[in-house]
């Protein structure tokens, strides 16, 4: 679904921030909400809700709806944003996954001994247009597979670790949720002075919905009902770019990022309770 339909409602996220609740996104709750309150009766509480898939593929909107529903049934709940739990601002954190594919690349042509003058010349243009990411070029330049391999292998073992995602801060949070304790929400805005805290109080909360690409993780150390929401690297890139969010959308270092993102989440997907896939919800 590359579009979730038109007049948006909107809500707000413990957070602050401003939610677009979309009819594809009130589509996506109303199928969930069933089996979600029939997993509710056998839980707990309070309990914590996931949904977890690729960036775009309509998380945080239908966080907003589920929580509505959820409170039309006298269920009072939160929804937590994921997109506060990097370690770094989008920008320098864009920064830090193409810096280690780069410094990988390069550091793994010296190694192989395909390193040369002429070579860094050549990926120095590559840089330049941006396309040192692309494989159809590995025909032209032999050595681009190396180079490439590396790099992916370098953001692999980045994207979504303890080394880019504060995991232990999500502890923090869902812990205090646990306790109905009041809890300081960090709010990372897009640029170093938009920093802070929010103080949420959340007694009384019976169901806490975390919104999150991550929210799928192992290192998580406590979700109740994981949700999975299905989306392709395609979808995901279309839905960035209707979403007019993040710079590069298009590029082609965006597309290797999320293919290798949808990689590790999908691996979470046979941990998840609930998995909405094409419109269909599997109970699992």
């Amino acid at each position: 679904m590359n579009t979730f339909g038109l007049l948006p409602e909107y809500a707000k996220n413990a957070q602050g921030d401003t939610v677009p609740i979309m009819e594809g996104h009130r589509h996506y709750a109303k199928l969930l909400l069933p089996p979600l309150l029939d997993k509710l009766k056998v839980c707990c509480q309070p309990v914590v809700v996931s949904l977890f898939g690729g960036s775009g593929c309509g998380k945080t909107g239908t966080a907003a709806a589920l929580a509505l529903e959820l409170e039309a049934l006298g269920i009072s709940s939160i929804v937590i944003g994921g997109d506060h739990f990097p370690r770094r601002i989008p920008v320098y954190n864009d920064a830090e996954r193409l810096s280690r594919f780069r410094t990988s690349g390069l550091a793994a042509l010296v190694r192989e001994g395909l390193y040369s003058e002429s070579v860094q010349q050549e990926l120095e243009l590559l840089w330049d247009r941006e396309t040192d990411s692309d494989p159809a070029l590995t025909e032209q330049y032999q050595w681009l597979k190396t180079y490439q391999a590396a790099g992916r292998a370098a953001l692999t073992a980045y994207l979504g670790t303890p080394e880019e995602q504060d995991y232990e801060e999500v502890n923090r949070v869902i812990a205090a949720f646990r306790q109905g304790k009041p809890v300081w929400l960090r709010c990372m805005g897009r640029t170093e002075d938009s920093r802070r805290y929010q103080k949420v109080e959340t007694e009384g909360k019976k169901v806490c919905i975390l919104e999150w690409t991550h929210g799928g993780s192992a290192q998580i150390e406590k979700v109740d009902i994981p949700i999975y929401l299905d989306s392709t690297p395609d979808g995901t890139r279309q839905a960035r770019k209707l979403r007019g969010r993040d710079a590069g959308t298009d590029s082609l270092f965006t597309a290797m990022v999320l293919e290798i993102e949808q990689a590790a989440i999908r691996s979470r997907v046979p941990f998840a309770s609930l998995v909405l896939q094409e419109n269909e919800v599997t109970v699992q």
